[in-house]
């Protein structure tokens, strides 16, 4: 097994219903141009990755679209959630990673690891798995189911290999620089999609629901003004060490959709191994789809053999 750190791009975004199921995938160059400034992506994840259609095509053309975006080979494989056809997905080079398992419904009866894919590198001659990746699309409506989603993502940590899990978390991190909404001017009966009620001083409040993302990454503490990691299961937001590096503007983390008082619901989660390279960060949005892409660039240092 090799000790050598590596520089690795990651790249997420949700392709609202797999642009069209598949139909309007011209429209995926203009989506990732932002992506070519600098080396091809070493792990792409979609959300709304609807490429089944027409017995796969449109999967294999996924493929095909990104090595001519960016001169090398891409697998695509496809994943499945519970609540409807909006599948996670993730596209990989093959000239850096070996797949060694990807879990889905098709192959895998363990519901809560779906979506999960376990790499190698290429150049480790060991093939020892090094790297477990998770793609996940949280429920839009219910904090509390996405609540009890988070609560079955964290325990799949593998404190032995590198660990991210990029994902639509539908909720915003806490802490008033992760965004927040005006929750009276949202619509009465669309406020609990992304708020909860909550009594302050004997008055009942709608505040933003990050419970599921506090699952993840640890409390944001108010009087330190501090990401308490420890108490979560080892998971930091790259939207946030970014904020970190960048001297903590006042504006805080980027708003990750096109909706009016849009919060930054999609994130790069990475363990501590996952080191992110100054000015690493962006969110760019575009008129194709409601979500942005996010690009983190990053340094991947690997864990010691036996490490627990």
């Amino acid at each position: 097994m090799t000790t050598t750190p590596r520089e690795v791009t990651l790249v997420y975004t949700n392709v609202e219903s797999g642009l069209r199921e598949g139909q309007d995938l011209d429209l995926l160059p203009e989506i990732l141009a932002p992506t070519l400034d600098g080396e091809a992506p070493t792990l792409i994840g979609f959300c709304e990755g609807r490429w089944w259609a027409r017995g796969g095509r449109a999967r294999a053309e996924v493929a095909r679209i990104l090595r001519r975006l960016y001169g090398t080979h891409y697998q695509v494989e496809i994943g499945g959630i519970r609540r409807s056809d909006h599948p996670p997905t993730v596209a990989w080079r093959t000239d850096r990673l070996n797949l060694h398992q990807w879990s889905a419904p098709g192959n895998d009866a363990h519901m809560h690891g779906h979506n999960t894919a376990r790499f190698s590198w290429t150049d480790d001659p060991s093939e020892q798995v090094a790297l477990r990746v998770q793609i996940a699309h949280l429920d839009y409506a219910s904090g509390d189911q996405r609540l009890i989603e988070a609560q079955t993502l964290a325990p799949q940590v593998d404190p032995g290999l590198t660990n991210i899990l990029m994902a639509d978390f539908n909720s915003a991190l806490d802490g008033a620089h992760a965004g927040d909404r005006d929750w009276l001017a949202v619509p009465q009966h669309k406020r609990g999609e992304k708020a909860m009620l909550i009594q302050v001083n004997g008055v009942w409040t709608w505040v933003k629901d990050t419970r599921a993302l506090r699952a993840l990454t640890g409390p944001w503490d108010e009087l330190t003004h501090k990401r308490l990691t420890d108490l979560g299961p080892g998971y930091r937001a790259l939207a946030e060490t970014d904020w970190e590096q960048r001297n903590r503007p006042a504006c805080g983390l980027a708003a990750t959709t096109t909706t009016d008082q849009a919060l930054p619901i999609d994130h790069i989660l990475a363990d501590d191994t996952v080191e992110l390279l100054p000015q690493g960060y962006e969110v760019h949005l575009n008129e194709h789809s409601d979500h942005g892409v996010i690009i983190a660039r990053t340094r991947l240092h690997p864990r010691p053999r036996g490490s627990q």
